[in-house]
Formats: C-alpha cells, structure tokens, sequence
C-alpha cells in the first residue's frame, strides 16, 4: 500500500512538472511570437492585406484580394496571378523596425538624396482591415551591397534598410502580377478534343463505358494515342502566355486571326459546347511566337513558337503505334496458326501453363511472359489501308501466321494476322483486329513467335 501511495505521489509530481515544461515552452513560444511582430515596419500578416498598390513612375497597378483569389482592377481588370501577388506581400512585410534596421533617425535633404529618396519614383501601398487603412512604403535606391534597399513609411521620417528583394518585388510589371494562364482545365478532365490546322480538322473522344481508350473519330475512326493527347492537352495548360499584345483589338486580320486557321477545342466531361478553345493566328518573327485568343474572351496575346508543333497535320499522327492492347496478368490463351499446324496453349486454374495442342504437356511461364512483353513491345511503323482492303496483296489473305491472344472475361481474342515482306524490305504487313487496319512493322515480329511457339 506504501508503494502504491508513493508511486502515486511521483505521478501527481511529473505531471506537475511537464504542466509546468509545457506551460514554460508555450510562454516562450508566446513571448517570440510578440517581439517578432513587435520589430516589424508593417504591423500585419500578408494574409490581412486586402489591396496592394504599385506606383512607378506614374504608372499605377492596383490588386485586389477576392474570395476567388487576387484580381487586377487596374489599369486593366483581369485575373492575377495569386503566387506572385503573395510573394511580393511576402517579401514586403518581411521590413523591419528595431535600431539595426533604422539608417537614420532624422535625414537631411543631403542624406535623402544618397538614400535616392529625394524624387523617389517606386511606393508600394498596401491596406489592410475594413477600413482598407494604408500603409504606404516609399523605395529608395539599392544599397552597394546589392542585398538590401533603402525605404521610408510614409509619415515617419525614419529611413530603414529592407531587403532588396522586397524592393524588386514592388518594383515588377504588370505582365509579372497577371494571370498567364491558357487553359485551366485539367486533362484528365477532357473528353474531346478538337484540332484544326490549315483548315483540316481532327477530332478524337473518349467514350464514356471505355475509359482511357481515346479514339479519333474524324476524318478517320480509329484508335488515338492517349499520350499524345494528354501532353497537347497538358502543354497548353502548364505554358504560359509569352506577352500581352492587345486587350481590345479592333482588326483580328491583322493577326492571322481572321478567317480562323488553326484552333485547339477541348470539353470537360458533360459540356456540350467547347469548355475552351483557342485560336492562333501568325506567326511573330521578332519576338518568336504565334499571336492567339481565346474563344471566349477579347484580348490578343502571344505563346510560345513550339507550342504549335504540337498540333498535328494530320490524323495519322494522333494515331495508336501499338499492334495489340492486352494486360498481361489477365492473358489465359494464347493460339498460334500456321498454314499447316497448331499450336494452343492455355493458364490452368493453379496459374500453370500447359500446352493443349498439338498435345497436352507443360510450358514454361517464363516464356509466355517474355513473350506477351516482347509482342506488346512493337510499333506500326506505317498504316497502309483501313479494314480487310487489299489482303491479299500484303500476304494476309493466307497468313503466314496468325497470332490469338484471349483474356479472361473477353469474349473475343485479341487478332493478329502476319503476312508477306514489303517490297521495300523495310518491314512486313500486319492485319491487327484491334484497328482492324493492314499495318507495317518490323519483320523481328515473325522470328519473336516462331521462338515462343515452335
């Protein structure tokens, strides 16, 4: 009983104790934070201004902060870049006001004039509460140490050193506060795409029941190449407008932007219209880009020269190279034909392979996978005629080999039909079931299935 009474008293005593620890370090904590905001020049977070306003050289540009996010209101009114207004608020409120930061207490005109602050020609106002109650900082020039600046709140006298990025921030262009966005969508959010170059248009989509399956849809049907999708879709919403040219233009032919040429189209899944389109006019030598619009709005700006090679001339482009769209786990068939025998051979409940014709036997696993790793590896290198056209000239009438490959819950092989060389020896014809196309690829394709399946 003794030991449990004093075993209790030393619970009551740590407890007592890490109270105190607790206490004593939130204390400190608290003291840290208060001469912290005691020594800075703006007595506020960045998070509490609700304007910020830049005069250089007569020129003004006004920011606002929105539930949305921070919008430019003057001289134009448009949508800010909200990482680059927080940044420069960040860098500003970072000023201090304790001795090591004050210059001078009481400058002469002779003093001003060496801290550029005679004429000075950059402030910075920013306000705060609902009251919008401004606090305006009045930049100097640099200091010869190049890491701080030198700058006066307006009403007190005081010339304080800050830090020279706060100067460089105050000291940004319009271009560098505005939203340099051209799409907002995300890609993989995009249903449809439309493309129209020189007057060709291609337009591919992504049926609801197949997903990640794109398709072109005009001026051919077949199978798109999702990546390549994705990344024009994704280069146009991660780039950023090169320069604003012209917020009202009066004359679009004056940018190639009448009669439209060239138009990107994407849609978010459930738009019936065009979520965003983008249109591009002509090329600008000098500054080494394309003048563009958006569909939806006025203003003229300019994007980067390569963003326009992304935009295929033609359908073939955007089309799939694989030959066969399998997942390996799920194989559980594989037949091969040729003209005068068979082999099957098939993944037995235990996942064993066992062969089932021309006799029943063991196979190796590893050969089936190096196998569907190898098949699923090839490319088309060209697309020779859509559907059963011309089989026989390509040797595809009587193939040479003709290659099923079944998966589990599918109700229909994957087909794939080998036939003669091209006359170019450059490689040997294909019909792939998943195109339903006669196709070229290279002629290793032939050696890989005869080495898997004797």
């Amino acid at each position: 009983m003794k030991y449990f009474k004093k075993t209790f008293l030393w619970i009551i005593i740590l407890a007592a104790l890490a109270g105190y620890f607790y206490l004593d370090v939130e204390t400190t904590k608290k003291k840290e934070i208060e001469k912290e905001e005691a020594t800075r020049l703006l007595p506020f977070k960045p998070s509490e201004v609700l304007e910020l306003e830049l005069k250089k050289d007569g020129n003004l540009i006004l920011l606002q902060r929105w539930e949305d996010g921070w919008r430019i209101e003057k001289p134009i009114k448009a949508k800010a870049d909200n990482k680059a207004v927080e940044k420069a608020l960040d860098y500003i409120t970072q000023s201090k006001n304790d001795a090591e930061y004050v210059m001078d207490e009481n400058p002469t005109q002779e003093r001003l004039a060496e801290f550029g602050l005679i004429n000075p020609q950059l402030e910075v106002t920013l306000r705060v509460g609902k009251t919008l109650k401004p606090y305006t900082l009045i930049f100097g020039e640099r200091a010869p140490t190049k890491g701080v600046a030198f700058a006066i709140l307006k009403g007190s006298p005081k010339v304080y050193r800050v830090l020279a990025d706060a100067r460089a921030e105050a000291d940004q262009s319009l271009y560098y506060f505005r939203d340099k966005t051209i799409f907002r969508t995300e890609p993989n959010m995009v249903d449809k795409v439309e493309i129209v170059k020189d007057n060709k248009k291609i337009k591919c989509e992504l049926p609801m029941e197949e997903k990640g399956k794109w398709e072109i849809v005009s001026p051919v049907k077949a199978r798109a190449d999702m990546i390549k999708i994705i990344e024009i879709v994704s280069k146009f919403k991660d780039s950023e407008i090169k320069e604003f040219i012209d917020e009202e233009p009066k004359d679009l032919k004056a940018y190639g932007l009448y009669p439209v040429k060239t138009k990107l189209s994407i849609w978010l899944s459930g738009d019936e219209t065009p979520t965003e389109t983008i249109f591009i006019g002509d090329r600008d030598k000098k500054k080494r880009g394309y003048f563009a619009k958006l569909e939806k709005k006025d203003n003229i700006f300019l994007i980067e020269e390569n963003m326009i090679d992304l935009l295929p001339d033609d359908a073939e482009v955007l089309r799939e190279r694989s030959i066969l769209f399998f997942e390996e786990e799920k194989v559980n068939k594989i037949e091969v034909k040729y003209p005068d025998r068979e082999m099957v051979v098939a993944k037995t409940p235990d996942f064993e392979w066992k062969v089932i014709k021309p006799r029943e036997a063991d196979f190796d696993f590893n050969v089936v996978k190096d196998f569907l790793q190898r098949i699923g590896g090839f490319k088309i290198k060209e697309f020779i005629s859509e559907g059963h056209e011309g089989l026989k000239t390509y040797g595809l009438d009587s193939p040479a080999i003709k290659l099923l490959i079944w998966e589990e819950g599918n109700k229909t092989p994957h087909e794939l039909n080998i036939g003669s060389i091209s006359s170019k020896g450059d490689g040997i014809y294909v019909w792939t079931g998943e195109q339903d196309t006669v196709v070229l690829i290279d002629e290793k394709i032939k050696g890989v299935v005869k080495e898997s399946f004797i």
